[in-house]
């Protein structure tokens, strides 16, 4: 992962998760968002098993289905900056801050992103992450799994539900 002077780490997934949080449609009515929080959580599945390749596809995806939405250009740039695409990445990034109105935190990652891509670009290398940001990987990739048990026991739990329910009628 890259550091910038500014003391920030690339911490993508976290990052993205916090995106996730921020893209959650208002209403139930909000069905395109509803497809670009799924790509997004694919995304962050996909980049978390060391996939970037589909998490970037997953990224394209939302951002056919939402093309002005400033988080999704910022983690494509991420994931480019992973990927070692470095001018895309900063692209990606200028883009996002095209779109990005009054949003102070994301202009300011965008900020980051762009000076860590021309850093990248400048060592035409990516850093290694530091102790710290692995561990910190390795206890996102732990909650995604987590998570991932959880959904799947409520998945079932619905299904006996709807089982007992069909039986009692």
């Amino acid at each position: 992962m890259i550091k910038t002077p500014f003391g920030i780490s690339g911490l993508w997934p976290a990052l993205l998760l916090w995106a996730l949080g921020a893209a959650l449609p208002a209403s139930a009515a909000a069905q395109e968002n509803q497809a670009v929080v799924a790509l997004m959580k694919t995304a962050i599945e996909e980049f978390g098993a060391g996939r970037p390749d589909q998490a970037a596809s997953a990224l394209e995806r939302g951002l056919r289905i939402e093309p002005d939405n400033a988080i999704l250009w910022h983690y494509l740039g991420q994931t480019r900056l992973h990927q070692g695409h470095y001018q895309e990445a900063e692209s990606l990034a200028a883009k996002s801050n095209t779109l990005a109105g009054d949003n102070a935190a994301l202009r300011a990652r965008n900020a980051w992103l762009i000076g860590a891509a021309r850093q990248a670009a400048n060592q035409n290398r990516t850093p290694p992450a530091t102790d710290g940001e692995r561990a910190l990987q390795q206890r996102l990739d732990a909650e995604i799994e987590r998570r991932r048990q959880a959904e799947a026991e409520i998945a079932a739990l619905r299904e006996r539900l709807e089982q007992e329910q069909a039986r009692r009628r």
